[in-house]
């Protein structure tokens, strides 16, 4: 989204933050941003870069917004294989002839952190870092994973499916939660979070 303000009207939208110093907010195109160049110590983008049209003008736009030292951290989905909890609901609604919305659809294959890294260095960044961070949940049962889509976002997608479907996919939700991540598996559903490390 393109800012409509100007940033002489952002002064209006400025609060103090829990240390004292003064926070602003403003809507602004991360591909274009609304500063002047090295402006900021520090830049960070959590789970944007890869839903960025292009993300090589985000990666300029930190760049050319940090001060020189200053440090960027971009945090993207991790790997396909340790991401199940977003995983396991398109895999069960497309067996039941579902299609799955876009929402709902982790393009992994859309992501190349390897590349993400290459690009950041041709960009200027002097050192770029990457660790991956796993996130497990505790829910521990097939019923709880179905209460907690319930409660979701996911559930304006779920109650757009014919009652009957639903009502399979339900069960399908608990039997195959029980059977994959249930209080008798080892495994526990998991998201795991690659963080992207850049130094100007």
């Amino acid at each position: 989204v393109r800012t409509t303000e100007k940033l002489d009207q952002v002064e209006s939208n400025s609060k103090v933050g829990p240390t004292g110093r003064r926070v602003y907010s403003m809507v602004a195109d991360v591909e274009q941003m609304p500063f002047p160049a090295s402006t900021f110590d520090a830049y960070t983008a959590n789970m944007v870069l890869q839903f960025t049209p292009n993300y090589l003008n985000m990666l300029c736009e930190a760049y050319r917004i940090l001060k020189s030292g200053g440090k960027a951290a971009f945090s993207v989905w991790g790997r396909e294989e340790n991401c199940s909890f977003v995983t396991f609901i398109p895999d069960i609604l497309e067996k039941h002839g579902v299609r799955v919305d876009p929402d709902l659809d982790y393009n992994f294959d859309s992501l190349d952190v390897e590349q993400i890294i290459e690009d950041a260095k041709e960009l200027g960044f002097k050192s770029v870092k990457s660790f991956n961070l796993p996130s497990h949940y505790s829910i521990m049962s097939g019923g709880e994973m179905w209460e907690y889509l319930m409660n979701s976002s996911t559930r304006r997608y779920l109650e757009k499916i014919e009652p009957s479907i639903l009502l399979k996919i339900q069960e399908d939700v608990i039997k195959e939660f029980d059977q994959r991540y249930g209080e008798q598996s080892e495994d526990m559903i998991s998201f795991e979070v690659t963080i992207v490390l850049c130094s100007k």
